[in-house]
């Protein structure tokens, strides 16, 4: 159970199912590694997301993609799986989420959106390429899916090459998962923390080693 609300919680936000479930692993012993895979899973979700972005926006992009994006993904369910047959409990926890179509959040990411498009188009003029992998590194410790969609605009409009734009979008989901690694090991217990850290370093070096081979 604690696992699919990771799942269904990270379709929302999984900034947000990080946060909750490492502030409870300071109260509740137990469930570091319930908790553990309910981050995990909530990590992996971005990365499905993330190609269907592209694929609405820029599909040219995906043959750049898929692959980096996939080979991460599937390091976090392989160690997802790991913690799910290694400890099994009944013990209960219940973790809130605000409703994610309300129209507050809605603007404030159509606001972030044109702002890290708006830089990452000055970075790419004034720094070239470098500029634009910087912005999505940056622009990717708060948000994974502005960056992609402004990567995925910028190329498709000629503003961008289509390598650039999938390295930068790379970058930017990389960039966000250390984002929620960071969350867990200031906000997390000792044992929740040192259970998230394999699966954390796994997905990030196999997202960034992928993406370096091609």
């Amino acid at each position: 159970g604690i696992g699919l609300t990771g799942l269904l919680g990270g379709l929302a936000s999984s900034t947000a199912v990080t946060l909750s479930f490492a502030e409870r692993s300071q109260d509740e012993t137990g469930l570091d590694k319930p908790f553990a895979q309910a981050i995990i899973v909530a990590w992996v979700t971005m990365f499905p997301r993330v190609l269907l972005e592209v694929a609405a926006v820029n599909s040219a992009l995906l043959k750049d993609l898929w692959l980096p994006m996939g080979a991460a993904m599937t390091a976090g369910l392989i160690y997802s799986a790991y913690l799910y047959l290694s400890q099994r409990t009944a013990q209960r926890s219940e973790v809130a989420f605000s409703n994610p179509f309300r129209l507050g959040p809605a603007l404030k990411f159509g606001l972030l959106y044109a702002v890290v498009l708006l830089i990452s188009r000055a970075a790419q003029v004034w720094l070239g390429n470098t500029g634009v992998y910087i912005s999505s590194v940056v622009g990717g410790l708060a948000d994974a899916d502005a960056i992609t969609l402004s990567m995925s605009q910028l190329s498709r409009e000629g503003g961008l090459s289509t390598g650039a734009a999938a390295q930068g979008v790379v970058l930017a989901a990389m960039s966000n998962t250390a984002a929620k690694g960071g969350i867990v090991l200031v906000s997390g217990s000792p044992t929740l923390r040192k259970t998230v850290l394999p699966g954390f370093v796994l997905m990030l070096v196999t997202g960034i080693g992928v993406a370096l081979l091609l």
